[in-house]
């Protein structure tokens, strides 16, 4: 098609220049409008034709174009990325477990077993700090060293409530207190200043109660 269009342009350019019939000299008064030559008015329509056909031939191709482009599917949006989601950390339950056994623990429950065992317990309750405590721990643990049936045992007072158990039937109000508990479960017990030898005697007195 643009073939034959550039050739009816050709034939028109060599129509105009080469056999369009010339006018006179220039000083010579114009002279009517001849009548146009046989062919011309075909010629001149047949451009015509050729123009139009272009303008529509570009018209529709701008058409296409833009129903190609209205009708192209419009690209989906970006899936969002998922949010990571933190795996809870399981809790160490057993850890937990252990530490609570270990924190209510009744601490009398070996000495109850020492007891069972046909030792004789001896608790010494004190203020590390005192200095008729630290005279009493001494004493304690010289008459544990003496006799193989001794298990002594010292506890700061501040704890004497979680000996209840091996306690019951004597009063622990104030440091140094020494308690000595016999097989039969039974105590006895002195406040203050204790030597050695009055450890020894509270282990012979619980025994005889026996």
């Amino acid at each position: 098609m643009l073939i034959a269009l550039a050739a009816v342009f050709i034939f028109a350019g060599v129509w105009f220049t080469a056999l369009r019939p010339k006018g006179d000299a220039a000083s010579s008064p114009a002279p009517a409008a001849a009548p146009k030559a046989p062919g011309q008015q075909g010629l001149e329509n047949a451009v015509g034709k050729a123009q139009g056909a272009v303008a529509a031939s570009e018209s529709s191709a701008r058409k296409a174009e833009a129903a190609a482009g209205n009708d192209a599917p419009a690209k989906p949006a970006a899936t969002p990325a998922k949010p990571a989601t933190a795996t809870p950390a399981k809790p160490a339950a057993t850890t937990a477990k252990a530490k609570a056994e270990t924190t209510t623990a009744d601490p009398s429950k070996p000495l109850l077993a020492q007891l069972d065992k046909g030792k004789t317990v001896i608790l010494l309750f004190w203020d590390p700090p005192a200095a008729d405590s630290r005279f009493a721990y001494k004493s304690v643990r010289r008459a544990d060293e003496a006799d193989g049936r001794v298990v002594a045992k010292s506890v700061r007072i501040k704890d004497v409530g979680r000996y209840e158990a091996v306690t019951t039937g004597v009063q622990v109000l104030s440091s140094p207190t020494v308690v000595v508990i016999g097989p039969d479960k039974k105590a006895v017990s002195r406040t203050g200043y204790v030597d050695r030898k009055t450890v020894e005697q509270l282990i012979s007195d619980s025994r005889r109660k026996r």
